[in-house]
């Protein structure tokens, strides 16, 4: 968009960058694609920015645990939000801040958690997962190891940015 609005530097070749990593040049100055994750202010035609969209970071912001909390709390059962396990923060791998399974956070807040192993390509496994929640009721239990009334969670690990050339784990 920024590109059709007259910023001739927002070209399919950068927005092919995004996820890339910011690297120092040889004065130790950040060096970055103008698309590398989150739109900053210095990216010409971005005038506004809020940081971590939905402040999330693979679920490790306070937003995102008061919600899981929330949710059980008030039992809702209709609602499967799909957790993309990325294992990135807002600019680093999420191993330098975050050490905890997610997974078993959000079981031990009420949560029932489905894993479908390839977020980026399995679209039937995905909608064969939420089918499979949609049924699981007190009168068909799906599986006798969930709760029944609780909050479904689907959990999707995938490369950040795929597909782009620069997809990437951190």
């Amino acid at each position: 968009m920024l590109h059709a609005m007259g910023y001739p530097e927002m070209t399919m070749d950068e927005l092919r960058e995004y996820a890339s990593a910011k690297t120092p040049d040889i004065n130790c100055q950040w060096e970055a694609a103008l698309c590398h994750g989150h739109a900053e202010i210095e990216v010409p035609g971005v005038e506004v920015t809020t940081g971590p969209l939905g402040q999330d970071g693979c679920l490790q912001g306070g937003v995102a645990q008061e919600e899981m909390a929330i949710a059980d709390h008030l039992g809702l059962d209709n609602w499967i939000p799909c957790y993309d396990n990325n294992q990135v923060a807002c600019d680093s791998p999420l191993s330098w801040t975050v050490s905890k399974n997610m997974n078993a956070k959000m079981r031990a807040l009420g949560w029932n958690v489905i894993d479908v192993w390839d977020g980026d390509n399995a679209v039937e496994e995905i909608l064969a997962a939420m089918r499979l929640v949609q049924m699981n009721t007190p009168k068909n239990p799906t599986f006798t190891r969930m709760l029944l009334d609780s909050p479904m969670a689907m959990q999707t690990p995938s490369p950040i940015a795929y597909p782009s050339k620069q997809r990437t784990s951190s």
